[in-house]
């Protein structure tokens, strides 16, 4: 009778959401409920552990191997995942209750979305997408003592997030490879003709008063075009040409890159940025499509 009221509930993935958190000093796969849930999880019905295994984090493993665990659920794929979460899905189902940690809620929605896909632990998908692990933690019960500051309730967001994955389902037309994206463009950076022949396309004005040639304004634009095709951060975007200079140089491009994105993604960019930006959004759309079609890095210009 008990287990009978307990699945009949039209809430239940709230409801087990709200007793696993019940003990916020511990993460949710320690509290009590889900100690006793992952005990007897073999026995309990399909429904059950779908609905349960995503509020504990209790994910089976798979055929008995170590550190191997299985997805929740079917439907959109991991690698369909961007590593920072389209505005639209944020908007539509997240802002509300984001409060002021939209940037922390974006890379934890998409790797909470990527864990259900794909099963194994948090960490795991957040490697798979590319991100430091540290860095998306927002939905854990330790960031809770925060939420009354941010507005961000974690079972709101576990009730967003579970609305959002249901959407997800494949498209009529092939979705976006995002995890493709990402392994083509490791390490990449644009070429010194692919950057002159960009730059020669901007207004001869701004050509002859700014310099555009060197090394760094080269890498800050390589990061754009690949925030654009990986739909990911630029903080977690590659920076080969900054990896090859002397410690000191390393350091001045570090402490410019917050200032460099700025001018890059801000609303209102400066004429020079606004005319950079249109240029490369262009190439960022011919990569991407020679990306998708199969195009290798060595091919890429």
């Amino acid at each position: 009778m008990a287990a009978d009221r307990l699945l009949s509930r039209d809430d239940l993935p709230d409801f087990l959401s709200e007793i696993t958190r019940a003990a916020f000093g511990s993460p949710s796969s320690r509290t009590p409920w889900a100690v006793l849930y992952d005990k007897h999880k073999n026995d309990c019905s399909e429904r059950l552990r779908q609905v349960a295994e995503p509020a504990t984090r209790a994910f089976p493993r798979v055929n008995g191997r170590r550190g191997t665990h299985a997805p929740l659920r079917t439907g959109y794929q991991a690698e369909h995942i961007p590593a920072f979460l389209e505005p639209d899905c944020y908007q539509r189902y997240l802002a509300s209750c984001a409060g002021s940690e939209s940037k922390t809620v974006r890379r934890a929605a998409a790797v909470r979305l990527v864990q259900w896909a794909m099963g194994g632990t948090y960490d795991d998908a957040a490697e798979f997408l590319g991100i430091t692990p540290v860095q998306t933690h927002l939905l854990t019960e330790r960031e809770t003592r925060r939420s009354a500051k941010t507005r961000c309730n974690p079972l709101d967001l576990a009730r967003a997030l579970r609305a959002l994955a249901s959407e997800l389902q494949p498209p009529r037309q092939p979705p976006v490879n995002y995890r493709r994206r990402r392994q083509v463009l490791h390490e990449w950076v644009l070429s010194i003709d692919a950057w002159n022949a960009l730059v020669g396309q901007l207004p001869p004005t701004l050509v002859q008063f700014r310099t555009l040639t060197n090394d760094r304004k080269r890498q800050d634009a390589s990061v754009f075009i690949w925030t654009l095709i990986t739909r990911g951060e630029h903080l977690f975007a590659p920076r080969p040409l900054e990896a090859t200079q002397p410690t000191e140089i390393q350091q001045q491009w570090a402490a410019r890159r917050n200032t460099s994105w700025f001018q890059y993604s801000r609303p209102d960019p400066l004429c020079h940025y606004a005319d950079l930006r249109h240029v490369l959004t262009k190439y960022a759309q011919r990569l991407a499509r020679d990306i998708d079609a199969g195009a290798r890095p060595t091919s890429l210009g």
